[in-house]
């Protein structure tokens, strides 16, 4: 059984012990509306941050209070030399970042060659291609700039020229930032024009966005897949089982050049386990997920495991296709989170097989108190099996 989360509320800051190991983490949010967070080695340690923070918010305001000890100390004198010598510490700073960097200015395109030779040669996930597609995209779009000459509106003016959801134009920027972040601790340029664009609760440029809960498969839908899969494509079936009953991702279930994807022996039956291991999980940490009755019935048809992606792909949409179903980005996953909240009731557990951190509150957002699943289309969701043993 997973270890009791304790938390203590204290000036809208929260104190939670990890369940994986003896720490704390302190929940809060600052000044800006940002959500930060807080590793403490003890209770002791995260108590006294809160008190600290508390009573430095009374004193000094909230702004200041998230400032620590030191840095208050040098704003302190460099406020008194401003005044010395007749500046203002603002226009000081601006001054200091407008001329600040280590290397010569250089064309963007050549800028992000450098990048991409980098990013390429620290092995990352094949899903981390989107992040040079897209500071790729960007860079040819400005190829005529340097480096130092981007400005926070031609990022804003290239995210929002583009129709894209307001999910799609936060991944944007968060890409985008990533290669002038990448560009700044290289002495390339002194600032990010990409996180210099506003989104946060107190403000946004990117404009708001009324999000819906995510879709996911009735009962009916999942059993005409099963059906489908069992009469011509018995092969995708341990696919579908990882996907719709073990939440799993498809990149995490499927092998590629650069990984090598789930095999049965990720599949531990007497332990009634499925293993993630790190260098497929997407958050890069191991997790395990448990196999629930009716999964023992589905992989006890056998199929292909590991399968590529292409294989995978193909298959898939035969099936949907025959099934009558249609298929959208993240369903699988969404089906299983949402199946396992109204049957099991156990949010600590869904977050750990999820391998969601402990903070998150995509369950929340996403699945809990659902009305289009009730609790007989969950128990008939872990109850469905092969015709054989019907």
């Amino acid at each position: 059984m997973l270890p009791k989360t304790t938390t203590k509320k204290e000036q809208q800051m929260t104190i939670s012990k990890r369940s994986d190991r003896d720490a704390y983490i302190i929940y809060y949010t600052d000044a800006s509306g940002t959500k930060r967070r807080k590793s403490a080695k003890t209770l002791a340690d995260a108590e006294a941050f809160v008190k600290e923070r508390d009573k430095a918010s009374k004193q000094i305001g909230a702004a200041f209070a998230d400032v620590n000890p030191e840095d208050r100390t040098m704003l302190k004198l460099a406020l008194e030399k401003s005044r010395t010598h007749g500046f203002n510490v603002l226009d000081a700073c601006e001054f200091y970042i407008s001329n600040n960097g280590t290397q010569a200015d250089m064309k963007l395109m050549d800028c992000h060659d450098l990048f991409a030779g980098e990013w390429e040669a620290m092995n990352h996930r094949k899903a981390s291609d989107t992040q040079l597609q897209t500071s790729l995209a960007f860079c040819k779009a400005h190829e005529g700039h340097t480096v130092r000459s981007v400005e926070k509106e031609h990022v804003l003016a290239f995210i929002k020229g583009r129709k894209l959801s307001l999910r799609t134009m936060i991944n944007y920027r968060l890409r985008i930032g990533k290669f002038f972040n990448w560009a700044c601790d290289r002495g390339y340029r002194p600032d990010n024009p990409a996180y210099a664009i506003r989104h946060n609760k107190n403000g946004t440029e990117l404009g708001f966005e009324t999000k819906g809960r995510p879709s996911v498969f009735s009962v009916d839908e999942v059993k005409r897949l099963f059906r489908a899969a069992e009469a011509s494509h018995r092969d995708l079936i341990p696919y579908l089982t990882l996907g719709i009953f073990a939440g799993v991702r498809p990149l995490e279930i499927s092998h590629n050049r650069e990984k090598t994807g789930l095999g049965w022996g990720n599949i531990f039956f007497k332990q009634q386990a499925i293993e993630i291991p790190a260098p497929l999980s997407k958050t890069r940490e191991c997790r395990d997920i448990t196999i629930h009755p009716n999964m023992m019935d589905w992989f006890g048809l056998g199929g292909l495991l590991p399968i590529s992606e292409y294989t995978a792909l193909c298959m898939r949409r035969q099936v949907a296709k025959e099934a009558g179903v249609s298929w959208e980005p993240d369903i699988m996953r969404h089906t299983f989170a949402t199946m396992h909240l109204k049957h099991f009731r156990n949010e600590a557990l869904l977050k750990e097989e999820m391998g969601h951190s402990y903070g998150s509150r995509t369950l929340k957002n996403n699945y809990i108190n659902r009305k289009d699943v009730d609790a007989e289309d969950a128990a008939a969701f872990w109850n469905l099996v092969p015709v054989k043993n019907c």
